[in-house]
């Protein structure tokens, strides 16, 4: 029964994501009903294969998580907080890979998210506060040597709120190997140029998201 549920809000958070990533476009511009179907239509097939995912995570995740914060009954919360967190996560994601840029009101949606999270896990709310100085402040520096912009700086201070002071530079070092790798590959395959600038929100979002996934379990 709790597979069930679990699925079910995989699926909402399937749309949850769809509908963020939809409504924080630029590119599309109309009332709110129409942003929606046109983000659904620039997707595609792939929103299908979001909600399937969504619901698959779901499902998985609802029999699997053992936070140590988190009795059992509890479970289902577990799974609502970090499936909600996975659709800001890749709505951010997919909105830095369409406009090269991370909406401020996602990045705080993600921030107050994490907040919540360590409030409702009795997790102290300093490693929290702790974790977006951290990771904001580390991603300002290298904004400032010039390969991030202020939008990825937004994103690792969320990720931060999310992680933790414990976690986070865990999480950002896995996300800059994910942007390295990634760079590496498109410029052997010359899909990208030493001078064009490449959007390194969905690395770090991955980073950081694998590495808290990682925690949980």
């Amino acid at each position: 029964m709790l597979v069930t549920w679990g699925c079910l809000i995989g699926l909402l958070s399937g749309g949850l994501c769809l509908a963020a990533f939809s409504l924080s476009l630029n590119s599309i511009t109309g009332i709110p009903r129409a942003k929606l179907g046109q983000g659904f239509k620039l997707l595609r097939w792939r929103a299908v294969l979001i909600f399937a995912g969504f619901g698959l995570l779901g499902g998985y995740l609802s029999s699997e998580i053992r936070s140590p914060w988190l009795s059992s009954d509890m479970n289902l919360l577990a799974v609502t907080g970090v499936l909600a967190a996975t659709a800001l996560l890749m709505a951010l994601a997919m909105v830095d890979l369409v406009e090269r840029r991370l909406p401020d009101q996602l990045n705080l949606a993600l921030l107050a998210l994490g907040l919540t999270w360590h409030l409702a896990t009795g997790s102290p709310i300093s490693d929290s506060l702790l974790g977006i100085l951290v990771g904001g402040g580390v991603t300002l520096l290298l904004a400032i040597l010039g390969p991030l912009g202020m939008g990825d700086v937004k994103l690792s201070a969320a990720l931060g709120a999310l992680l933790g002071y414990s976690f986070i530079l865990y999480g950002l070092a896995l996300g800059v190997l994910f942007g390295g790798i990634a760079a590496i590959v498109l410029l052997i395959s010359q899909k990208l140029d030493r001078k064009d600038y490449m959007a390194y929100g969905p690395y770090l979002a991955a980073g950081g998201w694998l590495f808290w996934i990682i925690v949980l379990l």
